[in-house]
């Protein structure tokens, strides 16, 4: 703590190898810094690409159009008072990795 105190008080300058090491030392910094900011918007732009294709097939699914394929859902609930089990015909549309379906005969 002395010898900082020592060299804080001083009126000798900096040496150029002091002077050369701290340079090197920011510009290494700045550049980490810009390589890791560079690598961050292009994770970023990734990812808003993918989001965005997500929710254009979300938005086909929940207004499908086309012909729907014919298929039955079977539920099964249990418990005390509420045990029950049926099938329901509904139909079925795909896009891609999603799918979806609606009771038959239901409108929107």
């Amino acid at each position: 703590m002395r010898t900082f105190l020592k060299k804080l008080h001083s009126k000798k300058g900096e040496t150029y190898v002091e002077v050369l090491i701290s340079v090197l030392i920011i510009a290494l910094a700045a550049l980490l810094l810009a390589t890791t900011l560079t690598a961050a918007n292009r994770i970023n732009a990734n990812a808003r690409k993918a989001d965005e294709s997500f929710y254009a097939s979300v938005g086909s699914m929940e207004n499908p159009t086309g012909d729907p394929a014919d298929g039955v859902v079977t539920y099964h609930i249990e418990g005390e008072f509420l045990g029950n089990e049926g099938e329901i015909d509904v139909d079925m549309y795909e896009d891609g990795e999603l799918a979806t379906y609606k009771k038959k005969g239901a409108r929107g």
